[in-house]
């Protein structure tokens, strides 16, 4: 079995290309007898015609079988004709950072993602709930043109909040300071904040954050990718709260991840995880494996168990049941402590308000969330 990887560049993330091959390596060896080629594609900044061509690539000069792409949904489910046409299986990974919906169906597509929209919406639930008031969000041009403010909106108001206020950053390129957000935050004086930065201005709001709140002092959540990236010694911070559905506190299968930990020394990443997960569904499908059709099938019903539990690429992301993990964190000196105060499980099946939201999404970024 021979499968095309289309992989994104980035400035926050370079390995990239080296976790995603890290992931399916490690499946890989989970059954001897399991043989496939990987070919990797940059596909620069991730625009349609960049991952179309990746594709077709794939398809006619490299002769892949399948293709695991790191992509933008959006940008995929536009070449949904030309895959149907190309009748090769398809599986999209990324962060999950635009809101699921049933038209995302598809025969040739499988989604495996974060779910980072489903973390948000329990961490803007729970925030609510908790510290009850109004809100603000600080975010970037970049870090807001996505679903993930909508998704934050979205779980402000299942928990009854009815006033949001949008603190946006407006930096020209390269200049990563977050003053202007701070100044707006001493104005309105909300209840709790939520920060959605990344990058070198996700790193100077965690390190200015105590100082320039002290007289208020706000409970605070952050995105979790915020505290993925390397942060410096001179950073410290008494306390803020995430949530993600891949922290590995707790296990869905705790043979597959002491298999990892077997061939690496750490939990995986993200990035990792991700490709793994897919690489123990492929570990399955290749025993069977005859042609992309035959495979199309297999990966519609495979089903297998992972760290985090049980996988299934025939799942829209809003139809599992991802368990997201609340944290508490605090940085000393660069260093993130995280306290597990709750796990949730949502039910978004078949949530109408989430639906509706993602069919009135509009965004004009090609890139997937993080990579530029």
């Amino acid at each position: 079995m021979k499968i095309g990887l289309l992989f994104p560049q980035s400035e926050l993330f370079p390995a990239i290309r080296r976790d995603l091959m890290l992931g399916l390596s490690i499946a890989q060896k989970k059954d001897p007898f399991t043989q496939w080629e990987i070919v990797p594609e940059f596909i620069g900044a991730g625009a349609l015609a960049q991952v179309e061509s990746a594709i077709n690539k794939c398809k006619y000069q490299h002769d892949c079988d399948m293709v695991i792409a790191w992509v933008n949904t959006k940008v995929m489910l536009s070449l949904q004709p030309i895959i149907a046409q190309l009748q090769m299986p398809l599986i999209v990974l990324n962060v999950g950072e635009h809101l699921s919906s049933p038209e995302w169906r598809q025969p040739y597509l499988f989604f495996h993602t974060a779910e980072l929209w489903r973390s948000q919406m329990v961490l803007a639930e729970w925030m609510q709930m908790t510290f009850g008031g109004d809100c603000c969000i600080n975010t970037s041009l970049f870090d807001s043109g996505y679903g993930l403010l909508e998704a934050y909106k979205l779980g402000l108001g299942r928990a009854g909040g009815t006033q949001l206020h949008l603190n946006v950053l407006k930096n020209p390129p390269g200049d990563f300071q977050t003053a202007s957000l701070f100044d707006s935050l001493a104005a309105m004086q909300t209840v709790h904040v939520h920060a959605l930065l990344s990058g070198g201005e996700s790193v100077d709001f965690l390190q200015q954050y105590d100082a320039k709140t002290q007289e208020h002092s706000p409970p605070l959540s952050v995105s979790p990718f915020m505290l993925e990236e390397p942060i410096p010694a001179s950073c410290s911070m008494q306390e803020a709260y995430t949530a993600s559905t891949w922290q590995l506190n707790k296990t869905g299968n705790e043979e597959s991840l002491a298999f990892w930990l077997h061939q690496q020394p750490d939990v995986p990443n993200v990035f990792q995880l991700l490709s793994y997960e897919v690489g123990l569904v492929l570990v399955e499908t290749s025993k069977t494996f005859s042609n992309s059709l035959a495979l199309q099938n297999a990966l519609a019903t495979t089903i297998v168990q992972g760290p985090r539990g049980i996988i299934s690429l025939t799942q829209l992301p809003h139809e599992k049941s991802s368990p997201v993990l609340l944290e508490k964190i605090r940085i000393d000196v660069g260093n993130i402590s995280r306290e597990s105060i709750d796990e949730i499980v949502i039910d978004s099946s078949s949530d109408a308000h989430l639906f509706s939201s993602a069919k009135q999404a509009v965004t004009g970024w090609h890139n997937p969330y993080l990579f530029l």
